[in-house]
């Protein structure tokens, strides 16, 4: 893979609005001046700054959430009182702890998943409620609002030439130039599909290649 790209390549059209603004302000402009797009935000502080939260849905075990955002099941068990990681069951709000950092992407959120046909978006429907986490370490690059009701943009500057991009938030976590850790809550979803991109400098990604397989 070339991880120096010297032009533009093409890339799909955006379906959200808030994104097509970010990803031309911010960035194919903005984040590399350094110079982030951002908008004044009053964010919503989650309910504990050291995980969030998740509702179990049917068929989902504590092996696959432990394989998509980096926490062990057994750690997972501990830290919502399940003596038996194989005894849970779909609608349980489970609490997931920040996960051992890590260079790697993670999952920001867990759902029913959507690709567009370029593979460089990926769309989860989570249900509603459902914490939307920083893949990686970084900084809060950009923030746009929700525009045209497609949900709230975050960029993460992950600030080794990567970024990542999460649309169709409703409440946001964060404000611009928050330094987060992997695994933080940024915000959270209201049913719309988030839609999740990864770019390295003005290059949009193929996404599922960066993220853990779910098995």
């Amino acid at each position: 893979m070339d991880r120096h790209p010297k032009r533009i390549r093409h890339r799909s059209s955006l379906l959200h609005p808030a994104s097509s603004i970010v990803a031309a302000g911010a960035l194919l402009a903005g984040c590399a001046a350094h110079r982030p797009l951002a908008v004044e935000t009053a964010p919503v502080m989650p309910e504990h700054p050291a995980g969030t939260y998740h509702t179990l849905q049917a068929g989902e075990t504590l092996w696959r959430l432990g394989r998509a955002f980096g926490v062990d099941a057994v750690t997972l068990g501990r830290a919502n009182r399940v003596g038996d990681p194989g005894h849970v069951a779909a609608g349980m709000r489970l609490f997931i702890p920040l996960p051992r950092e890590t260079a790697h992407f993670l999952w920001p959120a867990h759902g029913r998943l959507e690709r567009a046909q370029s593979g460089a978006i990926l769309f989860i429907r989570a249900a509603d409620g459902t914490e939307v986490r920083a893949s990686r370490t970084g900084r809060v690059a950009a923030i746009t609002p929700d525009v045209a009701d497609a949900g709230a943009t975050i960029i993460l500057d992950h600030l080794d030439g990567y970024h990542s991009l999460y649309a169709g938030l409703r409440r946001l976590f964060v404000a611009p130039g928050t330094f987060v850790k992997q695994g933080t809550a940024l915000g959270d979803v209201d049913g719309r599909p988030l839609q999740f991109e990864i770019w390295y400098g003005t290059r949009q990604l193929d996404v599922l290649p960066h993220l853990p397989e779910l098995g």
